[in-house]
């Protein structure tokens, strides 16, 4: 151990205290909280057999949680297989354990060297892969099976169960003549199943994690398929998906129905909100599957390089994958102020802005190394130059999120007296970029460039073949070489 991890050790020992329950009488959640406050207690553990409760006072948790930051330094592997909240779980435990029926308050480096071996054995321990299945929202029909970097989608009725290690007839039990109708999914899938149905929710995602404390590696796995929606939405805004989302997010109105009175008169209208509405299932199969299929490829790879670890360029792909989230983010929001806040973050996150002039520079510079266009040049279709249509984007986000312009308002912000940009024109404008941006960084790899930096990938975009200029902001532009099209 360093010696600041002895030391927050050392006072971590020190705070630990216990509280003994007294008399007979059962306890409950009330009085527990009770013998908590009155040892001063913030967080403990209760001994169901004595009733104690040893734990630690807030100074005593900063020092745990001090101790536990050191042992995943900000960026680092560590920091994403766990978080700082349950390393600290596991070394408040540790430290209980070894301490709490102990005299002496007083480590010495053999008490050091053994917590040390109970955290580092711990993180050897996060090896195991988990394989996570994720109710989705998506068409209510089925179509084949697809993958979106290491996110595979199924229909239910196409969920590979046996990779679970359960049976078809688990799964899918058949209800004997003289026995009730069994639950689908069996015990282990009954309950996900049942939500799943419960929220309208037809399609499962599977994806693999591994190297992930348990907790982290659901989160992450969540996550994993809200980019994979994201970028869906990214390479197919025609199949009219902005609604699809996990069974496990917040989620969006299949219909809606409203009724108001109006001149001694009730009225009421009702909407449709369901995904892919008015596509045809062969459509969608069509599109995902063959259209588009190049897109999520390349897409994919920068999300299976970001959640396994294994790309030759974490920060621009972690970069992309930050982008996709809040692109996907962005397409629920009923708002269009908070729509173009998270669409003008996702750029931003994309291009690794530090700041607003960052921003600024940034999305100038890959409007130029992508399509070459310089600040000064009309961005075709616009009656806008570059430089004022990046100053209109940025001006948006800044004026909502400090207060300068109503957030609960069905207008946006312009620059100074300059037309808005829209919320349709600011969403193809950063699905242009992601699509762009994945494939340069799948072409930047395949050329050999392992710089990890943002204006490296920048110039060297500017050393290739540069594809066309979007002719206007509301469709994608064709993408880079090494793609397909859209």
């Amino acid at each position: 151990m360093t010696p600041e991890q002895k030391r927050s050790t050392t006072e971590a020992i020190a705070d630990l205290r216990t509280v003994s329950s007294s008399g007979s009488e059962p306890h409950d959640a009330n009085s527990f909280r009770d013998m908590m406050e009155a040892g001063g207690i913030a967080n403990g553990f209760i001994d169901w057999g004595t009733g104690d409760v040893t734990g630690y006072s807030a100074d005593g948790l900063a020092s745990i949680n001090a101790l536990a930051k050191s042992y995943r330094p900000e960026g680092s592997q560590r920091s994403h297989q766990t978080s700082n909240a349950t390393l600290a779980q596991v070394i408040a435990a540790a430290v209980a354990t070894a301490w709490r029926t102990r005299h002496d308050r007083t480590p010495v480096e053999a008490d050091f060297n053994g917590l040390h071996a109970t955290i580092e054995s711990w993180f050897f321990g996060l090896t195991q892969k988990r394989l996570h299945a994720v109710p989705c929202v998506l068409v209510d029909y089925q179509v084949p099976p697809f993958a979106i970097g290491p996110v595979h989608f199924y229909h239910v009725t196409d969920f590979p169960h046996d990779q679970f290690g359960v049976a078809r007839e688990e799964f899918w039990p058949e209800a004997a003549n003289d026995a009730p109708q069994h639950e689908i999914g069996g015990l282990n899938f009954g309950s996900l199943i049942q939500m799943a149905n419960e929220r309208c929710a037809a399609w499962m995602a599977v994806v693999e994690v591994s190297g992930r404390a348990e907790k982290e590696s659901i989160a992450i796995a969540d996550i994993a398929v809200d980019i994979a929606l994201g970028a869906l939405q990214v390479a197919a805004p025609g199949l009219h998906i902005e609604n699809i989302t996990r069974a496990t997010a917040c989620l969006p109105l299949r219909w809606r129905a409203d009724v108001w009175a109006q001149n001694d008169q009730t009225r009421h209208s009702i909407s449709n909100h369901q995904v892919a509405r008015g596509i045809h299932p062969a459509t969608f199969a069509h599109v995902t599957g063959t259209e588009v299929a190049q897109q999520l490829s390349v897409m994919g790879g920068r999300l299976a390089g970001y959640l396994g670890s294994t790309s030759a360029v974490p920060l621009l792909d972690e970069a992309w994958c930050n982008a996709v989230y809040w692109f996907h983010e962005a397409i629920a929001e009923t708002l269009d102020t908070v729509a173009v806040v998270k669409l003008e973050t996702a750029i931003e996150v994309l291009f690794r802005a530090e700041d607003m002039k960052g921003s600024k520079n940034r999305i100038k510079s890959s409007f130029e190394a992508l399509f070459g266009l310089k600040e000064s040049d009309i961005l075709p279709g616009s009656s806008l130059t570059v430089e004022k249509f990046v100053l209109n984007i940025t001006t948006a986000r800044s004026r909502v999120v400090h207060g300068t312009w109503p957030t609960i308002h069905t207008d946006l912000p312009g620059y100074r007296k300059q037309q808005p940009i829209s919320r349709s024109d600011l969403q193809a404008i950063a699905s242009i970029l992601l699509i762009h941006i994945a494939h340069h960084i799948e072409a930047y790899l395949t050329a050999g460039e392992t710089n990890d930096d943002t204006d490296a990938l920048l110039s060297w975009i500017k050393t290739q073949p540069q594809a066309a200029a979007p002719a206007s902001p509301q469709a994608p532009a064709a993408p880079p070489p090494t793609g397909g099209e859209l």
